[in-house]
């Protein structure tokens, strides 16, 4: 009894966050589709943007984290709980995104929306938007850290950014050399932590607050 206790946390535990990885994929796509219809522009990406996040943020470590053992107390419930993890990644993306375009419409730190120059640094800036907010997802499904998903996200940051310094023109990105767009990335970077974990406090204020209200109305 004990190990088929133990097995059905290991499978709830993974695939939630699994899910969770997948899910953020899918809603940011929604999101950014539905902006591109309302500012009447094209999509952002082209597949091949996006290869780094398929393979470093979503696909290799949720092979590795279904297979890991996991014997955690399964808490909340298991559909929120990956819609809660999805969305406030997703969300961050389209903060982000909407930024840059902001910049890139008024002409600051040269991300500039014009096919003719520099919508490659525009692209390549949505791309590290995405590829930054993926990793705080993923660090954030691997809490607590031990020392198999310490390996797993030193590796997948690794081939990162082996992968941006060689495989550049065949992701479809260009070298930033611009110190504004150096640091508008750093500063996306350092804030997708902080938005994530504000929005997943915000969202689960919201659910108990809910929760109070319909327990109080039985």
């Amino acid at each position: 009894m004990p190990r088929g206790v133990l097995e059905g946390r290991r499978v709830v535990n993974n695939v939630q966050k699994s899910s969770s990885l997948f899910l953020f994929k899918t809603m940011f796509t929604i999101l950014l589709t539905v902006f591109c219809i309302f500012s009447n522009r094209t999509y952002f990406f082209e597949p091949r943007n996006l290869i780094l996040l398929e393979y470093f943020i979503i696909g290799i470590p949720c092979f590795a984290l279904a297979l890991e053992r996991n014997s955690q107390l399964i808490k909340g419930k298991f559909i929120l709980n990956i819609l809660k993890n999805a969305f406030s990644g997703a969300i961050v993306v389209l903060i982000n995104i909407s930024v840059l375009y902001f910049f890139a419409k008024t002409g600051f730190a040269n991300v500039i929306d014009d096919p003719n120059t520099t919508i490659d640094i525009f692209t390549t800036m949505c791309v590290y938007a995405v590829l930054f907010t993926g990793f705080a997802m993923l660090y954030k499904m691997i809490q607590p850290l031990n020392i198999y998903r310490g390996v797993l996200i030193t590796v997948m940051v690794f081939l990162f950014i082996m992968s941006i310094i060689y495989a550049r023109k065949y992701l479809g990105i260009v070298e930033l050399t611009d110190i504004r767009n150096i640091l508008l990335v750093i500063v996306m970077a350092e804030s997708a932590f902080g938005l994530i974990a504000f929005i997943n406090n915000m969202l689960t204020k919201i659910k108990i607050s809910m929760e109070d209200k319909y327990s109080k109305q039985i």
